[in-house]
This record gives structure tokens, C-alpha cells and sequence, in this order.
């Protein structure tokens, strides 16, 4: 991923690489979720502006998120209720659909915020590197 030659014009980061990085990143995420400014800030070649765009938008994804996760457990906590008070086939099949809902969410939300958040900062920490070392002496 990293070029490292000696000579002057020494790049760590270039083109092809920033490219195969965000294709990598949106293998298993859809294209579709990406806004129109996103997809503009991907053609014209604006990475930082993408990558900062993206770390503050998973900021408000882990609230939201925060939220499902406890309507989940809410929901299944009245299910499970409603099968001790009156058990019926009902109760007990949405309580354990909302528990495997609620693990799943949990699962694919941590994911996501830690992968998108990680590998984002990551990128925006080399673009850095790499404007320190091409930054005239």
C-alpha cells in the first residue's frame, strides 16, 4: 500500500492506492448510500474533505444507532413480559425475533462505526504524512 523508494520525489500515497483503498472500504457497503456530495467529493479527488465528511457522519450513526439498540431491548423486554403473563406462540416468537434483531443491530453497528471511524482517521493520518514530506525545505 505504501510506496517506498529513494528517490527525490518520494509519495507515499498515490492515486491508484487512494483508490483501491476506497474501493476496498465499499466493497461489502452499497454505493447506493453514498450521497451526491459524497460521490462528487470522490470524483473530484477531495479524500480528506470524503474522509472528515464521513468520520463526523458515524458520530451521529452511533447515536442513532444507540437509540435502535435500546428500542430493541425495550421491545423484547415487553415481549418477553407479555409471554410470562399470558404465554402464547406470539409473545414468545416477536420476543426472540426483537433478541436476535437486537444482536444483529448491536453487531452491525459497532462494525460499521469502528471500521468506517478507524480506517478513516487512518487515511486522513497518511494524507498528513504524506503533505509533511512533499512540503518544501
Amino acid at each position: 500500500m505504501l510506496q517506498n523508494d529513494n528517490s527525490s520525489n518520494t509519495s507515499l500515497i498515490t492515486q491508484e492506492t487512494i483508490e483501491e483503498f476506497f474501493a476496498d472500504q465499499f466493497k461489502n457497503t452499497s454505493y447506493l448510500l453514498l450521497s451526491y456530495k459524497d460521490k462528487q467529493l470522490l470524483k473530484n479527488g477531495e479524500f480528506r474533505e470524503f474522509a472528515q465528511k464521513l468520520i463526523t457522519e458515524t458520530r451521529y450513526f452511533i447515536w442513532a444507532a444507540a437509540i435502535g439498540i435500546i428500542t430493541f431491548a425495550y421491545f423484547t423486554i415487553v415481549a418477553f413480559i407479555g409471554y410470562g403473563a399470558d404465554p402464547n406462540w406470539f409473545s414468545l416468537t416477536f420476543g426472540l425475533s426483537l433478541l436476535l434483531a437486537f444482536f444483529l443491530f448491536t453487531l452491525y453497528s459497532a462494525k460499521y462505526y469502528f471500521t468506517f471511524k478507524s480506517s478513516m482517521s487512518l487515511f486522513i493520518k497518511l494524507l498528513d504524512k504524506q503533505e509533511k514530506s512533499n512540503a518544501p525545505k
